[in-house]
């Protein structure tokens, strides 16, 4: 039998005591619900990012579909949706009442192919200044670009191509806090953007998201809506004399998809560790490609010039040629990540091929076919273990037992 070593996860939060001393404060304060600190973690993400307001959110679920519905897009509207993101993305349009439009990916950098974004605007007829699904009759409203795993979506064409064709963007930011192209960063072009603080990205707040934008009306029509549709929040009731008396105005239908102060305490901690933990992923994925550049069935991240990956996730794909075929580089992919197991190295898909997905195969009555790069891009793509405070050590263990996999399996 094997030596045992010890496990390594695919990721892990990163603490240093602040945490709790901010969370401690805010039990001290007696007030743990939605309050001051959610408003001071929305100020400081917007400023770090660059935008001028930050809308707290129990998720980034929550924070996609309060940008929805406060863009107007719900019924009798159609989203185009990359078809390799984590379902989250499709989901919450459809709990807004839209229909997901799913349009295929690039598969070197995981993200919306700007070609197959052109050719699915160009499937909509336009009747009387709006795009028609010829299908169903649905107005093509929004583009939800996702930046994959650390890296920027190319906003500047898709913003290009939504310019054109009148309609909106709403970028889910969910794993891309801190990235850029060039010198702008997501959150900074033109459009609303979702953050997520999940406990696998970049900084956590246990649960938790955020919606950037510079649009003062958007930002307050979903503070209403995170709060029930209330005209003011229970904090404001409580600490204005002219609010405590009266019960809240309720003039449009809300949802309960608020931050807790609990939480917000955990994120202004994080967030003061933030360029510290994005340079520390970026030099641990830049030692992993050293490692692993000469492993031939492994391709390596993929960053265009000028794009500043952050490294929420360190995703390789199985070399489809090398290993004879897509069936036959699937299965090693997977015989890998189970080999990894077994010597408690833990490694990920990278995300779903949505149309691959039970529910949205069967609404859509979708093929593995009808997306071919996000089919790919789920059957092949591997996770490695990455994480504030790994270890050199760590990083020259996975890459020597993956080495080790390709060799035996293939």
């Amino acid at each position: 039998m094997p030596k045992e070593i010890d496990s390594i996860p695919v990721a892990r939060p990163s603490f240093d005591g602040s945490e709790l001393m901010g969370i401690r404060a805010v039990l001290e304060s007696g007030w743990v619900a939605q309050g001051p600190e959610v408003e001071r973690f929305e100020k400081l993400i917007a400023l770090r990012e660059g935008a001028r307001f930050g809308v707290a959110a129990s998720s980034c679920t929550a924070a996609l579909q309060l940008a929805i519905r406060a863009l107007g897009v719900g019924k009798g509207h159609d989203v185009i949706v990359p078809a390799f993101t984590f379902i989250a993305t499709a989901n919450a349009v459809v709990s807004e009442g839209a229909t997901p439009i799913f349009a295929d990916v690039d598969e070197e950098t995981f993200t919306l192919s700007i070609s197959a974004l052109k050719n699915t605007v160009l499937s909509y007829e336009l009747r009387e200044g709006a795009l028609i699904n010829p299908a169903t009759g649905n107005a093509l409203r929004l583009i939800i670009p996702v930046h994959l795993f650390g890296l920027c979506a190319d906003i500047p064409a898709v913003n290009a191509i939504a310019l054109k064709a009148g309609l909106l963007v709403l970028e889910d930011a969910a794993c891309a806090i801190g990235a850029r192209i060039g010198e702008k960063g997501q959150g900074t072009f033109a459009n609303p953007s979702c953050l997520s603080f999940h406990p696998r990205k970049s900084i956590t707040t246990g649960e938790g998201g955020m919606v950037l934008t510079d649009d003062e009306a958007l930002a307050e029509s979903m503070r209403s809506l995170r709060s029930h549709g209330a005209e003011v929040s229970g904090y404001e009731r409580h600490t204005k004399k002219d609010y405590g008396l009266l019960m809240p105005e309720f003039n449009g239908h809300g949802y309960n998809f608020r931050m807790t102060d609990v939480q917000a305490a955990m994120g202004i901690a994080q967030a003061a560790r933030l360029d510290s933990f994005i340079a520390e992923r970026r030099k641990l994925a830049e030692y992993y490609s050293s490692l692993l550049e000469d492993i031939g069935y492994l391709k390596i991240p993929h960053a265009p010039p000028g794009y500043l990956h952050t490294y929420q996730s360190y995703v390789c794909r199985v070399d489809e040629k090398a290993a004879g075929g897509l069936a036959q580089a699937h299965q090693l992919r997977n015989n890998v990540m189970l080999a990894l197991a077994k010597r408690n190295i833990s490694t990920r898909a990278g995300t779903h091929a949505l149309h691959n997905t039970g529910y949205y195969k069967r609404l859509y009555s979708l093929r593995e076919s009808d997306f071919p790069a996000a089919d790919r891009c789920e059957k092949l793509s591997i996770a490695l273990p990455l994480f504030v405070g790994m270890t050199r050590a760590q990083q020259e263990l996975v890459a020597k037992e993956l080495a080790t996999a390709f060799k035996n399996l293939s």
